[in-house]
């Protein structure tokens, strides 16, 4: 029989699997320093996006940041 040469699910080998966070990771502090950052910054790369970014003379910057 093909199904006991396979086995149950249970009794099959399953690779472990990496966890994509680390332990411990606390989300509430993430968010947190992602949003004062985006406070921080979002201001001034707008401000630049508008004026000094848009010349054919800087428009560089972005790349080069």
């Amino acid at each position: 029989m093909v199904t006991a040469a396979l086995g149950t699910p249970s009794e099959r080998l399953v690779p472990p699997r990496l966890p994509v966070l680390p332990q411990g990771f606390d989300w509430v502090v993430f968010v947190l320093l992602t949003g004062g950052l985006a406070l921080m910054y979002g201001p001034a790369y707008s401000e630049l996006a508008r004026t000094v970014w848009s010349t054919d003379e800087q428009g560089h910057g972005p790349i080069i940041l």
